[in-house]
């Protein structure tokens, strides 16, 4: 489905609009096209954070599309994380039937293989050329039991 960039811009604004509490941004809060909601009490931007530290939402917007290895940092965020926290990310990502753009990383394959569940998702590209980037943008959490989806 090609959604525009107006459209991509939209769902980004949706998902920083539904961040709470303490909050992780991987990328500078510069970066954002968007205010943060009054919703976040406050914002650490990484790799500043410290060990003890857990967050209630953790924002990607094309950062763990650029991760040189996603699973490790994907394990590595779930030590800032607990069973509250949500993870909001709209990335460019590799598809099952092998489009990829110029991604190097499966961001959903990812996520449910380090553990993360993903509770929303929408794949979608900007462009309606063949060769368009694919993204994914959606929520995930950290899975409730080892064994279980969810």
């Amino acid at each position: 489905m090609s959604i525009g960039k107006k459209q991509y811009e939209k769902r980004t604004v949706e998902l920083v609009s539904e961040l709470q509490g303490h909050c992780l941004l991987l990328s500078p809060k510069e970066n954002l096209r968007t205010p943060l909601p009054s919703s976040v009490t406050s914002i650490k931007e990484w790799p500043n954070v410290s060990v003890d530290e857990t967050f209630k939402s953790i924002l990607s917007i094309n950062d763990l599309a650029f991760s040189q290895n996603l699973n490790d940092f994907l394990k590595e965020l779930q030590q800032y994380a607990n069973r509250e926290t949500r993870l909001y990310f709209c990335d460019r990502t590799t598809t099952p039937k092998g489009k990829n753009g110029s991604a190097r990383n499966d961001i959903t394959g990812s996520l449910w293989d380090t553990k993360w569940s993903v509770i929303h998702c929408e794949r979608f590209t900007t462009e309606k050329k063949r060769s368009a980037p694919q993204y994914a943008c959606g929520i995930a959490r950290i899975k409730r039991a080892h064994d279980g989806n969810l």
